[in-house]
Protein backbone atom coordinates (compact mmCIF):
# COMPACT_ATOMS: atom_id res chain seq x y z
CA UNK A 1 0.00 0.00 0.00
CA UNK A 2 3.03 2.49 0.49
CA UNK A 3 4.61 1.68 -2.48
CA UNK A 4 1.45 2.34 -4.51
CA UNK A 5 0.24 5.14 -2.56
CA UNK A 6 4.28 6.71 -3.01
CA UNK A 7 3.60 5.98 -6.90
CA UNK A 8 0.34 7.68 -6.95
CA UNK A 9 1.35 10.71 -6.05
CA UNK A 10 4.77 10.68 -7.73
CA UNK A 11 2.75 10.67 -10.89
CA UNK A 12 0.13 12.55 -10.38
CA UNK A 13 1.03 16.59 -10.38
CA UNK A 14 -2.09 17.62 -8.74
CA UNK A 15 -1.45 15.30 -5.80
CA UNK A 16 1.97 16.68 -5.13
CA UNK A 17 0.07 20.25 -4.48
CA UNK A 18 -1.51 18.07 -1.36
CA UNK A 19 0.69 15.43 0.02
CA UNK A 20 -1.42 15.02 3.45
CA UNK A 21 -2.43 11.37 3.28
CA UNK A 22 -6.34 10.76 4.25
CA UNK A 23 -5.78 9.14 7.31
CA UNK A 24 -4.28 12.20 8.49
CA UNK A 25 -6.95 14.37 7.29
CA UNK A 26 -9.06 12.08 8.92
CA UNK A 27 -7.54 12.08 12.77
CA UNK A 28 -6.30 15.95 11.67
CA UNK A 29 -10.36 17.01 12.10
CA UNK A 30 -11.56 14.38 14.30
CA UNK A 31 -8.52 14.44 17.02
CA UNK A 32 -7.22 18.12 16.12
CA UNK A 33 -4.14 16.65 15.70
CA UNK A 34 -1.57 18.83 13.68
CA UNK A 35 -0.28 17.76 10.97
CA UNK A 36 2.56 19.61 10.55
CA UNK A 37 4.46 17.80 13.47
CA UNK A 38 4.00 14.05 11.88
CA UNK A 39 6.69 12.38 10.24
CA UNK A 40 5.05 11.89 7.00
CA UNK A 41 7.30 9.17 6.04
CA UNK A 42 6.99 6.91 9.62
CA UNK A 43 3.19 7.71 9.46
CA UNK A 44 2.85 6.36 5.96
CA UNK A 45 4.62 2.96 6.70
CA UNK A 46 2.09 3.09 10.13
CA UNK A 47 -1.10 3.37 8.30
CA UNK A 48 0.02 0.35 5.86
CA UNK A 49 0.65 -1.71 8.19
CA UNK A 50 -2.55 -0.95 10.03
CA UNK A 51 -4.50 -1.42 6.36
CA UNK A 52 -2.70 -4.57 6.08
CA UNK A 53 -3.69 -5.75 9.62
CA UNK A 54 -7.25 -4.46 8.65
CA UNK A 55 -7.49 -6.77 5.44
CA UNK A 56 -5.55 -9.71 6.52
CA UNK A 57 -8.21 -9.88 9.46
CA UNK A 58 -11.44 -9.57 7.39
CA UNK A 59 -10.11 -12.39 4.69
CA UNK A 60 -9.41 -14.24 7.12
CA UNK A 61 -12.91 -13.72 9.08
CA UNK A 62 -14.80 -13.58 5.64
CA UNK A 63 -13.52 -16.79 4.42
CA UNK A 64 -13.83 -18.55 7.75
CA UNK A 65 -17.55 -17.63 8.45
CA UNK A 66 -19.47 -18.91 5.43
CA UNK A 67 -19.59 -20.06 1.80
CA UNK A 68 -22.42 -17.98 0.38
CA UNK A 69 -20.73 -15.01 -1.48
CA UNK A 70 -23.50 -12.27 -0.94
CA UNK A 71 -22.53 -12.59 2.72
CA UNK A 72 -19.30 -13.14 2.10
CA UNK A 73 -19.29 -9.50 0.45
CA UNK A 74 -21.76 -7.97 3.16
CA UNK A 75 -20.00 -9.32 5.95
CA UNK A 76 -16.35 -8.22 4.71
CA UNK A 77 -17.72 -4.47 4.00
CA UNK A 78 -19.11 -4.01 7.80
CA UNK A 79 -16.07 -5.65 9.13
CA UNK A 80 -13.51 -3.46 7.04
CA UNK A 81 -15.20 -0.45 8.22
CA UNK A 82 -15.39 -1.38 11.58
CA UNK A 83 -11.79 -2.57 12.20
CA UNK A 84 -10.89 1.11 10.45
CA UNK A 85 -13.24 2.61 12.60
CA UNK A 86 -11.38 1.08 16.02
CA UNK A 87 -8.07 1.22 14.58
CA UNK A 88 -7.99 4.80 14.00
CA UNK A 89 -9.72 5.48 16.88
CA UNK A 90 -6.99 3.56 18.71
CA UNK A 91 -4.13 5.35 17.13
CA UNK A 92 -5.88 8.94 17.35
CA UNK A 93 -6.06 8.52 21.33
CA UNK A 94 -2.65 7.35 21.68
CA UNK A 95 -1.24 10.18 19.07
CA UNK A 96 -3.62 12.93 22.01
CA UNK A 97 -2.19 10.94 24.64
CA UNK A 98 1.47 11.37 23.53
CA UNK A 99 1.03 15.21 22.64
CA UNK A 100 1.57 14.88 18.83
Amino acid sequence: MYLINKKRIKNNKKLKKDLTPLEVKYLKRKFKINPKKIDKKSFMLLFSGLDGIIIGITCVCVVNVCDIIILQLLLGLILVLALIFIFYEILGRILVRKGD
